[in-house]
């Protein structure tokens, strides 16, 4: 299903995008559960060596870095960037 077909569904078929998802992959919610756990003890165990790691997403990636993205007179600051990947393809932006 492409994003308008998901759209119809939740609008004229009162499902969720949950429920539409486990229809065709059951384990989804928990493979995705599963990833973000180890993303999380990840980030737990280099926080005893680098407090202010954090991950962030930009330009579709996601990095590990070992400080804020962005200096208190809002500089980037990728030189704290450990790692970039492109997968997964992470959207930035806000609600």
């Amino acid at each position: 299903m492409n994003q308008a077909e998901v759209m119809e569904a939740i609008n004229n078929d009162d499902r969720t995008a949950q429920e539409l998802l486990l229809d065709v992959m059951p384990t989804a919610v928990t493979r995705f559960n599963r990833v973000t756990a180890s993303l999380n003890s990840l980030l737990i165990d280099i926080r005893k060596h680098f407090p202010d790691a954090c991950y962030y997403s930009a330009s579709d990636t996601l990095c590990l870095m070992l400080g804020d993205s962005h200096s208190d007179d809002e500089q980037p600051q990728c030189e704290l960037v450990v790692i970039a990947t492109n997968k997964p393809m992470i959207g930035g932006g806000d609600w």
